[in-house]
């Protein structure tokens, strides 16, 4: 199978993108080509022996010596799932410090903003009998009775109707939300946009903001275009709690030394649970040096290590 990642990333001159993943990706970072001016991609030919082998992936900034990563940790593939040759992933950079990533973390999915029992635990509709693309996306603020949908260009995207727009599946457990569409006979390219929809009501609530999304593509013989398009773009207001930080030494109780124990956190734990808190934050514990140099931290009375 040849993999072609393609990163929605503009440069100016002297700036380059990389590709890095784990096996059976290269152990080392890829360059990516200039493709224009909007985007980056990086070839890989996989044999068919490990297309079935899950692996993650994360791309590089690079401008002169300085280089950053985008937030990749959780962006999983596995070829095998996609049944084609020419597997196209379409992908977006994802900032570090892009709200989306902190609702995204274990905390919120498996606490915060876990699904009651009560709940809708998951939205599941029909995939058709031969697909083209898959669209991905990541909205993790969704109330339980909703999902997001997909408006557009073209008959296949309803041609921005929102009385029946294209409805996206939501899985428990899963970061994304995905829909796979035959878009053979859809023009390109093409303005698409996601909004949220209740399955409940069966209604349309709202568009996500910002401009329109494209999708500059072609339809070709036993190839899929896998399109990871980041976070939806939603209003972050919609989740509030309040917490406390706190050092663990300053911690106090009946039962301890009184000079800061980790036992005293499950006393404050239960106090903040009483009072309506919903989060702890802890000060660091260890060295948080992280350059070796004074930017880690002008307060330290020690070197960063």
């Amino acid at each position: 199978m040849n993999l072609t990642f393609r990163l929605r990333f503009a440069t100016t001159p002297g700036q380059s993108l990389a590709l890095a993943g784990s096996s059976p990706l290269p152990g080392h970072p890829v360059p990516m080509q200039f493709r224009d001016a909007e985007h980056w991609e990086a070839a890989i030919p996989l044999p068919p022996e490990v297309c079935a082998t899950p692996f993650s992936y994360s791309f590089i900034f690079r401008d002169g010596d300085a280089q950053s990563a985008d937030w990749g940790q959780n962006r999983l593939l596995r070829p095998a799932d996609f049944n084609c040759a020419e597997l196209l992933i379409i992908d977006s950079w994802n900032a570090p410090a892009f709200y989306g990533n902190a609702f995204a973390t274990a905390p919120f999915k498996n606490v915060l903003l876990a699904v009651p029992p009560c709940g809708i635990s998951e939205i599941k509709f029909p995939a058709p009998k031969l697909s083209t693309h898959t669209f991905r996306v990541k909205a993790p603020l969704l109330k339980k009775n909703e999902t997001l949908c997909l408006l557009g260009d073209g008959a296949a995207f309803g041609g921005w109707q929102t009385a029946k727009p294209v409805l996206l599946n939501r899985l428990a457990g899963k970061d994304e939300l995905f829909v796979q569409l035959d878009l053979r006979g859809q023009k390109f390219p093409f303005a698409y946009k996601y909004g949220v929809f209740d399955v409940v009501n069966n209604s349309f609530v709202r568009f996500e903001v910002g401009a329109n999304r494209e999708l500059h593509d072609e339809i070709a013989r036993d190839k899929h275009t896998l399109v990871n398009d980041g976070f939806a773009n939603l209003p972050d207001d919609s989740w509030h709690g309040a917490g406390v930080a706190v050092p663990v030494f300053s911690l106090r109780s009946e039962k301890s030394f009184g000079v800061g124990e980790f036992l005293d956190l499950k006393p404050l734990a239960d106090w903040g649970k009483q009072v309506g808190l919903k989060l702890i934050q802890l000060l660091p514990v260890n060295d948080t040096g992280a350059t070796g140099t004074w930017r880690c931290s002008r307060r330290r009375r020690t070197p960063c290590r």
